[in-house]
């Protein structure tokens, strides 16, 4: 089985450049993935993501997700070659198939820290591998901290981007949580398409904002 991998796109609006910054959900960890916010409006945000490594895992067959995060809280902690302790970052992400409008979890990634950008740690867990990923383009939503519906909110932004004819990958999205995975308390997440074209960026939309 091929192992399931972030598929990204190094696109970004023309004529938009601005500071990267460091998300405002981001809290209690070393360091977070940062992004500059192409346009927002009411429905959804698109963002432009920057170069980044990844540490993922495979959820298998019948597998609860909590194991799954386990093997990459152990690759964190010395789980690697060299046997180094790696600080926390964030988000969390899980990625979902989005088949018939039925998501279904198939890995869960952790963000590594970009002084890993040229050199990341090599996993000694085989069911743990290295996803590296160029500048991107996502469409965004906050969804509710604790209690929501995810199927009905990844189909809600799915067709909100239909609607404003966006291009984007529509077999899968991804789940990014920006707390520590199990956690109970400070939760917030975002539900992630990726874009397969250059952002547009309307009359509709504010733009060139960065999360600095």
């Amino acid at each position: 089985m091929f192992p399931v991998t972030l598929l990204l796109a190094p696109l970004l609006c023309p004529g938009i450049s601005a500071q990267w910054g460091r998300t405002p959900a981001c809290t209690g960890a070393t360091e977070c993935f940062s992004y500059l916010t192409l346009c927002r409006d009411t429905e959804y945000e698109s963002r432009a993501y920057e170069p980044s490594n990844w540490v993922g895992t495979q959820l298998l067959p019948a597998e609860r997700r909590y194991r799954a995060i386990n093997r990459l809280r152990e690759y964190f902690n010395r789980k690697n070659r060299p046997g180094i302790l790696i600080e926390q970052t964030s988000p969390t992400l899980t990625m979902y198939w989005n088949i018939n409008g039925v998501p279904t979890e198939a890995a869960v990634f952790f963000y590594l820290p970009r002084r890993f950008l040229s050199n990341p740690p090599i996993p000694r867990d085989e069911l743990v591998y290295l996803s590296n990923s160029p500048a991107q383009s996502l469409f965004v939503r906050s969804v509710g901290s604790i209690f929501f519906n995810l199927k009905r909110a990844s189909q809600e932004l799915f067709e909100d981007l239909l609607r404003q004819r966006e291009s984007f990958m529509q077999d899968r999205f991804y789940l990014a949580e920006y707390h520590r995975p199990l956690s109970l308390l400070g939760r917030r997440k975002e539900i992630w398409f990726q874009a397969l074209g250059p952002v547009r960026c309307g009359s509709r939309f504010g733009s060139g904002q960065s999360t600095a």
